[in-house]
């Protein structure tokens, strides 16, 4: 799906200008420290409200939509795991925003991330790498039209 951005925001002395159209696939937004790359994502996911101008999604305005009715699935800089809920509770409260996932692509994603072994743990028990990618598999899960990924690669582990 395309997004297409035309937004304004400013928070003190700093101030946000965009007009982009990302097509379908993966954009990368880069820049120094400070130059806006989270509070830009963070707008998108509707986490952030813009002052001004228009957040279109798949042809879908979504300028105005609270952030759990938008189809955006983000990836905080850090996992932000609800510790109350195993891995496999974790993953399946993306289910619970009301977008339907297949069974299949939950097994897809729990293989392709490799969670298998890991789903009874809770995130007090994962290392940093694999609570990132719980978390990755979560905004996967949510079935989301558009992903937001900050600093994705972080805290991987490799594989």
């Amino acid at each position: 799906m395309s997004l297409d951005l035309d937004i304004h925001l400013k928070r003190g002395r700093f101030t946000l200008e965009i007009q982009a159209t990302a097509p379908a696939g993966v954009t990368v937004f880069f820049g120094p420290s400070g130059s806006g790359k989270t509070t830009l994502l963070r707008a998108v996911a509707g986490l952030e409200a813009v002052d001004r101008g228009q957040i279109v999604i798949g042809g879908s305005d979504m300028t105005e939509r609270p952030a759990h009715r938008r189809a955006v699935g983000y990836l905080f800089q850090e996992p932000r795991l609800l510790p109350h809920l195993s891995v496999l509770g974790n993953l399946k409260f993306a289910q619970k925003m009301g977008r339907e996932v297949a069974p299949q692509s939950f097994d897809e994603v729990i293989a392709l991330l490799e969670l298998g072994d890991l789903l009874e743990r809770t995130p007090f028990a994962l290392s940093g790498g694999e609570a990132q990618r719980v978390a990755l598999g979560r905004a996967l899960l949510s079935a989301p039209k558009c992903l937001c990924l900050d600093e994705p690669l972080s805290a991987l582990d490799q594989g």
